[in-house]
């Protein structure tokens, strides 16, 4: 199941990129970039929160 909403996730993400490149296609890049951004936000939080020793709400 988990990897089956991650594909889900990255169909959803191409199909998003997709239509903004459509729109714009250096309006692609800062879009892909903003994606990248916002995941490596989350790794970063996650790794912060398991250094401390924090549980992961389950």
């Amino acid at each position: 199941m988990f990897f089956m909403s991650s594909f889900v996730k990255i169909l959803a993400i191409a199909a998003m990129v997709l239509v903004v490149s459509r729109i714009s296609g250096a309006g692609a890049l800062f879009f892909v970039q903003g994606w990248s951004m916002s995941y490596l936000g989350v790794v970063a939080a996650g790794l912060r929160r398991s250094a401390r020793g924090g549980r992961h709400g389950t």
